[in-house]
């Protein structure tokens, strides 16, 4: 082993530059630069791997009327009898409860698919899975088969969770050159709001939200992801996985130059051989092997945390009832869909710009301000509920509180969580990590979206109350308990729980998770 190492050090020491230790010297000879193939990359990645979260959330919702009208005329030519709406109400619930169960599901394969695949053929193999459910969500109505609109949204959800919250986070951080690690990272929630607005307006009664064309609404689903198969060669692997797992050390360097825009890449290079060689006897871990770590119980806990509190702070309670917030603001009914869709816009325009202020102030501001703001956003709405029956004004307090906690949420616990989640981990607990956050996230999702209904009905106003006072308290744990992760190498925020990274001697040879 040790022989091994030394002539891995060596080989590198030959491939970089001499001055490559001095790195406090010309710094502009090794600070990487914006480049359009950077860009380019994480931007399409980030876009067309969350495209179909978003859009399965969005078109879904806006395509309830044909949906379910559709599905009951299915089954009555199918039994010739009358179908009750409460078989029918049962039917949607469960092909609307197939995409998070298929997203959980999908979650617990990507470390599987990253050790066996490698990130970007693991995104290749994603995208062609969506393009075949998205052909079957399209012959849905063609077929008269409702059990297929259930598989196919499993399937759907499947590829979001492995592919969208999963891989496409973990590439999008390791090509990102570290001064633009936040940005780029911040790209992800952006491509799940272009899905989410792209759901709602094609979801409109005069575009394809009708009886005539739900079907083809379905399976624009899987159209981004034909232009990611079609466009897959002119993508780079990471090269971190590139340079650490197939020890190809040129081909890294390649690949690094061009996305950094600068011929020396020596401080890249030193900061992987040093993380490699101290992870000379690891290899991939497994979620079993995350779990018992000792050393990283820290960022596991940390990542958790994030995770959980994006969506247990009332993301889906707020949004899943924003329509009637609306109504009792006085809008009328046929401007309330416009409105959801005023509302996407809104969250895009502050994820873009928070995209700038991910590197300029770093992620842990921007985390902790959002959370706060949430967190008196929703005070304010349960006040303003509470109270809106003693006076009409109190309505628009409301949504102007409901406006205040989209602002929160799209300028930090939506474009940073899954961007430090991935941060807090070096490369052979990542997968791992962001298979176990993941998971969190997606039964948070499901959780919130089943109990808020039932917290309403015997709460009322006061539903969104523990929502608040989640979101202050996510404060105070992010403010004492996790680092600031801007321009720090992996290695850096690791160590800055408190502890070294554990280096796993003997690894046993399951793969399962």
């Amino acid at each position: 082993m040790r022989s091994s190492r030394s002539s891995s050090q060596s080989s590198t020491a030959e491939m970089v530059s001499p001055k490559a230790n001095e790195l406090n010297e010309d710094e502009e000879k090794y600070r990487p630069r914006l480049t359009f193939y950077a860009a380019w990359t994480a931007s399409f990645v980030s876009l067309v791997g969350l495209w179909q979260y978003g859009f399965s959330i969005g078109s879904i919702n806006a395509a309830y009327g044909p949906v379910t009208d559709a599905i009951r005329q299915q089954y009555e030519g199918r039994f010739n009898m009358t179908i009750p709406s409460s078989f029918v109400d049962a039917i949607w619930v469960t092909s609307s409860a197939a995409y998070p169960i298929g997203g959980i599901i999908g979650c617990l394969f990507v470390g599987p698919i990253v050790r066996k695949f490698g990130r970007l053929r693991g995104l290749l193999l994603g995208h062609v899975i969506t393009v075949f459910f998205s052909i079957l969500l399209g012959l849905v109505g063609v077929l008269n088969s409702p059990e297929l609109l259930i598989l196919s949204r499993v399937g759907i959800g499947f590829t979001s969770g492995a592919i969208g919250t999963g891989i496409s986070v973990m590439y999008v951080i390791e090509i990102s050159p570290q001064h633009l690690r936040g940005a780029f990272g911040s790209l992800i929630s952006v491509g799940i709001s272009f899905g989410l607005i792209g759901g709602n307006v094609l979801g409109l009664p005069q575009a394809l939200g009708n009886s005539r064309f739900w079907p083809l609404l379905c399976s624009i689903t899987g159209l981004p992801s034909v232009i990611f198969i079609l466009l897959y060669k002119t993508l780079p692997e990471s090269p971190r996985k590139v340079f650490m797992e197939d020890r190809n050390e040129e081909k890294a360097i390649q690949i690094l130059r061009r996305l950094n825009g600068v011929q020396d890449v020596s401080r890249d290079l030193i900061q992987m051989n040093q993380e490699r060689n101290s992870l000379e006897t690891s290899q991939q871990m497994t979620v079993k092997q995350l779990i018992s770590s000792a050393a990283l119980r820290s960022s596991v806990i940390a990542a958790l945390v994030i995770s959980s509190a994006q969506q247990v702070t009332g993301l889906n309670g707020v949004s899943f009832n924003m329509n009637n917030i609306y109504l009792q603001a006085g809008i009328q009914q046929s401007y309330v869909h416009y409105c959801s869709i005023g509302v996407t816009i809104l969250i895009l325009f502050f994820q873009l710009f928070s995209v700038g202020l991910t590197e300029k102030y770093g992620r842990k501001i921007l985390l902790t301000s959002g959370y706060a703001i949430e967190g008196m956003s929703l005070i304010l709405l349960t006040v303003s509920i509470e109270l809106r029956q003693h006076s009409n004004a109190f309505s628009f307090v409301a949504v102007g509180a409901s406006l205040g906690f989209w602002v929160g949420f799209g300028l930090g616990p939506g474009p940073a969580t899954l961007l430090v989640v991935a941060e807090f981990f070096e490369q052979t607990s990542r997968s791992a990590a962001v298979t176990v956050s993941t998971i969190v996230l997606w039964i948070g999702f499901v959780l919130t979206v089943v109990v808020t209904p039932y917290m309403m009905a015997a709460m009322g106003g006061y539903t969104f109350l523990p929502y608040g006072i989640v979101a202050l308290l996510s404060v105070a744990f992010i403010y004492y308990k996790v680092p600031e992760t801007k321009n720090r190498s992996f290695s850096e925020i690791q160590r800055s729980f408190g502890k070294k990274m554990e280096v796993i001697t003997e690894v046993t040879d399951e793969s399962s998770i």
